[in-house]
């Protein structure tokens, strides 16, 4: 986590030096190895996060289908105590 950090810190400066015209060509070539094995990392954890967000909507699809069952249930429930009551 801290490495993380460490490497975004380093992303930011890159691109706060670029912005500004700041050429440090050393610290330059440093701040891209940093950035590219961040970039990596985002790639591989992207992949994990794109990976449970199929999970998660697979999984709530499943538990829409379950709510529109109970509700079809209830409401055949509903109606056969209303036809109930009306007849008596």
């Amino acid at each position: 986590m801290l490495s993380r950090l460490s490497d975004l810190a380093k992303g930011v400066n890159t691109v706060l030096q670029d912005l500004s015209g700041e050429d440090d060509g050393n610290a330059t070539n440093a701040s891209q190895g940093a950035e590219t094995s961040h970039q990596s990392e985002l790639e591989i954890s992207g992949e994990a996060s794109s990976e449970d967000v199929v999970e998660r909507l697979a999984h709530t699809e499943q538990l829409v289908i379950q709510l529109k069952e109970i509700i079809r249930e209830k409401d055949t429930q509903l109606q056969s105590k209303n036809v109930a009551l009306k007849e008596r």
